[in-house]
């Protein structure tokens, strides 16, 4: 009896580690995905997913009511991330050739047909900005201790990018260029709570700083919105504040907290 008792037990245990590893493993093999983009028809997105276990990009229709196959459109032993799809229907994404992060872009057509858009493997490569006409992105061509700024018209296969702006420090992390695209709004990365946001002529390619007048040297968070017209911005600051409210800025220097921050309990920290 006693030996029975010992033998259930003993069968017990290994039930029980047996399914805790099997659990353990499920969890493990848990797909994820994300960095969904919509084509301009509106009728399918593209998305990354790591259901190989590397991190590639997947097209699917988009159909109410329906849950519709996937397509996979990358099958690269780097991972492929960041799909956007561009005014004329093309997709461009990221990949991380050799995975040391110095991302390279790629295109795929309509057809499905894939072609790599940049050649030097050693710079790095990053989106910034997009508008119906160009892509903003920024690059370490020219020096690889510092990522310039571009924009390359689309079909970017029909045209070669235009080099825009060299920062003399920090990085611009994002470009959001004005209705006619005669001036595009930088924010220039120098820390967790110290950006500038600048305006860039994108014929002359003088820049200036409107923020400069109204929060002179004081470290401050920026986050572009959206123009609003040719002269002035929706942005998110912690300008005259612990936390990021929404404000609007000019080309001209002034600066106006919008009615609705004095009602915001907290903070705003993106925005889409």
């Amino acid at each position: 009896m006693n030996a029975s008792k010992e033998i259930l037990k003993t069968w017990a245990d290994f039930r029980y580690v047996m399914t805790s590893v099997r659990r353990f493993e499920d969890y493990l093999a848990v797909e994820s995905a994300g960095g969904a983009t919509w084509h301009p028809d509106g009728k399918r997105i593209a998305f990354v997913s790591n259901a190989t276990g590397v991190y590639q990009i997947y097209t699917c229709q988009i159909e109410k009511g329906k849950t519709l196959p996937r397509t996979q459109l990358t099958d690269e032993e780097d991972r492929c991330t960041n799909p956007l799809y561009l005014s004329d229907g093309t997709l461009v994404f990221n990949r991380d050739r050799g995975g040391d992060e110095n991302f390279q872009f790629g295109i795929i057509d309509e057809k499905g047909s894939m072609h790599w858009l940049t050649s030097v493997l050693d710079a790095k490569h990053r989106i910034v900005g997009l508008t119906n006409d160009y892509l903003y992105f920024v690059a370490n061509l020219t020096d690889r201790a510092r990522l310039d700024c571009y924009r390359w018209k689309i079909p970017l296969q029909e045209n070669e990018p235009e080099l825009i702006y060299k920062p003399e420090r920090g990085i611009v992390y994002q470009i959001v260029p004005s209705p006619d695209e005669s001036q595009a709004l930088m924010v220039l990365y120098l820390g967790n709570m110290d950006q500038l946001m600048l305006i860039l002529d994108l014929k002359s390619n003088n820049v200036s700083n409107p923020a400069e007048r109204f929060s002179g040297n004081q470290q401050v968070r920026w986050e572009a919105i959206r123009w609003l017209d040719n002269n002035h911005i929706l942005v998110l600051t912690d300008l005259s504040g612990d936390f990021k409210h929404p404000a609007i800025i000019s080309t001209s220097g002034e600066f106006k907290p919008l009615d609705i921050a004095d009602k915001l309990d907290f903070g705003v920290e993106t925005s889409s």
